[in-house]
């Protein structure tokens, strides 16, 4: 019996997040109530209070969300890394799955910059943000590091600041590429990101 209702419960969180990226991304955080999310979502408030205490814990549950669809990106974009290319076009092919698994539109682009945003200005959030970053970083470390060794290479930066410094490039071009009107994801994200770890990388050993 618990099987279905665990089930249930599951998609109705998931379908609350998804709406919520819509939502937020149109209308920042504090500009998204529950209400608008709920019918994004076609669910009750009851629903939603069901399931979340308050929309900050919504806001970690998108978090989580996109977390876990970048770091399936990245551990199958890694995986598939050709060893018979020569190392930039390894590296620019491996980006280039990356950011198509990771399925990056305008809305979570926009979603992600606004929940930074919300984490900066409310003490209630940075928190529960803080914590999160602090537990996934070691997961993309651990990822970019296994690519790496096995591709004969390593960092010349600390993993954390290689991972920080990636995440700020592929954030501003993604949003300078949104502003101009452009796709994300484009060659010019892949090289900016190329060009980026380039710099950080040298011959292991």
């Amino acid at each position: 019996m618990s099987t279905p209702t665990t089930a249930r419960r599951a998609a109705t969180r998931e379908r609350l997040v998804e709406a919520a990226i819509g939502v937020i991304a149109h209308k920042g955080v504090l500009g998204a109530s529950v209400e608008e999310i709920c019918e994004a979502a076609d669910f009750t408030r009851g629903a939603f209070y069901s399931n979340f205490d308050s929309k900050d814990e919504l806001c970690i549950a998108v978090l989580e969300h996109l977390c876990e669809r970048h770091l399936t990106a990245a551990r199958n974009a890694i995986q598939a890394m050709n060893d018979q290319m020569d190392l930039p076009e390894r590296i620019s092919s491996t980006l280039r799955a990356f950011i198509a698994a990771a399925g990056e539109d305008a809305n979570t682009i926009l979603v992600m910059s606004e929940l930074r945003l919300h984490a900066a200005r409310e003490a209630a959030l940075r928190d529960a943000f803080n914590a999160f970053e602090a537990s996934v970083t070691p997961l993309f470390a651990d990822l970019v590091g296994d690519g790496l060794r096995s591709a004969g290479l390593r960092l010349t930066v600390t993993t954390d600041e290689a991972i920080s410094l990636l995440h700020a490039v592929y954030d501003q071009t993604a949003l300078d590429q949104l502003i101009r009107g452009e796709q994300p994801g484009s060659p010019v994200a892949v090289e900016q990101l190329g060009l980026v770890l380039r710099a950080m990388i040298a011959p292991a050993g």
